[in-house]
């Protein structure tokens, strides 16, 4: 215990030192907006313990792979002897360097950092430290307020070329109804025309697609019906240059496209995701959905909260937030289908995991959660 306690005290001492002066960190195949989330990192994450600087200043740099072509042999020509952490989505075989998959663990970034500065274990025992470690680490902060994880699913992972269109974790919109709607939509899109939609006898659905609503006769059962229908036999779609004000509206009440996608949607996905949807890659929520105006949705406020203005995977919220994946599915399949979700394609997304909460916050956090939880039961 004695030995282990002056190690610790060597390191804090040396940790003290290196605080008077911050580490020195080149930046290399990062467009403008990953240099300055990287930056942004650095001050507040990272408590100004790092700061951006030329190659010629620098103590170490990092290096995104997937960004400039020949940006690896490019640095070691101009930098031969500089220490490295290159990021990329898939294996790297730069010589010398210290890889982290990207998204990259921000605590893991850090631990990679202090390791080529000050000389912690090796690429192989860093690597096993974590591999044993990293369920303790990841119900625990490090000292910077970060989740120190490694990443267990690799951010490239593609569902087999051959697999079914419909499984217990994804469906096909496009064998069902809901993708039917979606392609006439799309195809009226910035038109100013009506839908006729003829599904079964005497049930009628008027979409206007400029004005987002719509005309229903549609109850709940037969809604739920609807959700279930494959076959293009079972309905049909006929697009014309009519109105709301000319509509006849017998038996039929106004409500918003946006509110009958996402009930149809949750119907539709049961607790799936889209085919082709990787719930291990980053999503983006781009804003807070109207929920005063949107179906019931289980947990929806909650999921939101956490995910609005920071892309993360789908699985991660789910875990985050300690509800069934198949909630954070549904919803994501709702969201995308009213075009408020998609897969986050910048490549400052791709670059650094999102941070997690931090000890100070969780008491604000679960304050928060509660009162989430109590609107949407109610």
């Amino acid at each position: 215990m004695a030995t282990h306690k002056g190690k610790v005290t060597g390191m804090v001492q040396t940790m003290n030192k290196q605080e008077r002066k911050p580490i020195q960190v080149a930046l290399l195949g990062m467009d403008e907006r990953s240099v300055t989330r990287m930056a942004t990192i650095f001050k507040v994450v990272y408590k100004e313990r790092c700061e951006v600087a030329t190659g010629e200043q620098a103590d170490l740099a990092i290096v995104d792979l997937d960004g400039e072509t020949g940006v690896w042999e490019s640095f070691r020509q101009k930098f031969p002897n500089l220490s490295a952490i290159v990021l990329s989505e898939s294996p790297s075989t730069a010589e010398g360097a210290v890889y982290l998959s990207k998204p990259a663990k921000l605590g893991l970034l850090w631990e990679s950092i202090l390791r080529l500065v000050i000389g912690l274990p090796s690429p192989d025992e860093f690597a096993v430290k974590h591999e044993r470690t990293s369920a303790v680490m990841e119900s625990d902060t490090t000292a910077n307020g970060v989740h120190s994880t490694l990443q267990d699913t690799p951010s490239n992972a593609v569902p087999p070329v051959n697999a079914p269109a419909d499984t217990v974790k994804n469906f096909n919109p496009e064998d069902y109804f809901l993708g039917h709607l979606l392609a006439c939509l799309k195809e009226c899109s910035g038109r100013e025309c009506s839908i006729n939609v003829r599904c079964g006898k005497d049930q009628q659905l008027v979409l206007f697609p400029h004005e987002g609503r719509a005309l229903s006769g549609l109850s709940s059962e037969q809604l739920e019906q609807l959700s279930e229908a494959g076959s293009s036999d079972e309905f049909t779609f006929e697009i014309n240059n009519s109105d709301a004000a000319t509509c006849e509206a017998d038996g039929l009440s106004f409500i918003s496209i946006d509110y009958l996608l996402w009930d149809l949607s949750q119907r539709t996905a049961r607790g799936r995701l889209p085919a082709g949807t990787d719930s291990c890659k980053l999503f983006y929520l781009r804003c807070w959905p109207n929920f005063p105006r949107l179906p019931q949705t289980p947990h929806g406020m909650r999921i939101a909260s956490l995910w609005v203005g920071e892309p993360r995977t789908l699985d991660d919220i789910a875990t985050s937030l300690g509800i069934e994946e198949a909630e954070v599915y549904s919803f994501y399949s709702a969201a995308a289908a009213t075009g408020l979700a998609g897969p986050a394609k910048r490549q400052v997304d791709g670059l650094i995991e999102p941070r997690s909460a931090i000890k100070k916050d969780v008491l604000k956090r679960d304050v928060r959660n509660a009162i989430l939880r109590h609107l949407d039961n109610n």
